[in-house]
């Protein structure tokens, strides 16, 4: 015989219930589907996942900040497969811009050009904190060369270089 639960399948151990669905009955929890390494049920779409742990509240011109996972540095990120063991990782902004506008050509970043209008304003300093990096609203996201993404914010170094804001000295070898 099979569990009563709809959709478990497991072997009945007791009262009709497989082991699990027997437990949380004895503890008086209400019955839900079983997660396992060996199968269990299906994980939920990634775009349901996805919508969950997006903020639709306004901040300094973010009109959607992801307040899912985040990395290290600070942009979100995303688990394209929830399942315990075979998780894949993308970065929520890259997620959002797949959605809604197709696949990202390869060697192209996803720039931000909240952030750096908001850096132009003075009203962003950048770093891992800055949360425009954890954007994902769809107008917000351009895809851009590395070059361009590092050129178009004026807190990064390869910018604030160009703009004769920094100048580093030379200490290599000189003809003679």
């Amino acid at each position: 015989m099979q569990c009563t639960f709809i959709g478990c399948g497991r072997a009945v151990a007791a009262k009709g219930l497989c082991l699990p669905h027997y437990k949380q009955r004895r503890n008086g929890r209400e019955l839900s589907p079983i997660g396992s390494r060996h199968g269990g049920f299906e994980p939920r779409p990634a775009e349901e996942r996805f919508w969950e742990k997006v903020n639709k509240d306004n901040y300094d011109g973010c009109p959607w900040i992801w307040v899912g996972a985040i990395t290290s540095r600070g942009h979100g990120n995303f688990a394209l497969v929830a399942k315990r063991g075979q998780s894949k990782y993308i970065a929520a902004h890259r997620f959002m811009y797949q959605l809604t506008r197709g696949p990202v050509a390869d060697g192209l970043d996803i720039d931000h050009i909240c952030h750096n209008e908001a850096a132009r304003r003075g009203t962003c300093d950048g770093g891992e904190t800055c949360l425009h990096r954890r954007c994902v609203y769809p107008e917000h996201l351009v895809a851009k060369s590395r070059r361009e993404n590092l050129l178009a914010s004026p807190l990064t170094l390869p910018s604030r270089m160009v703009s004769g804001e920094i100048v580093l000295p030379y200490y290599g070898k000189t003809k003679g």
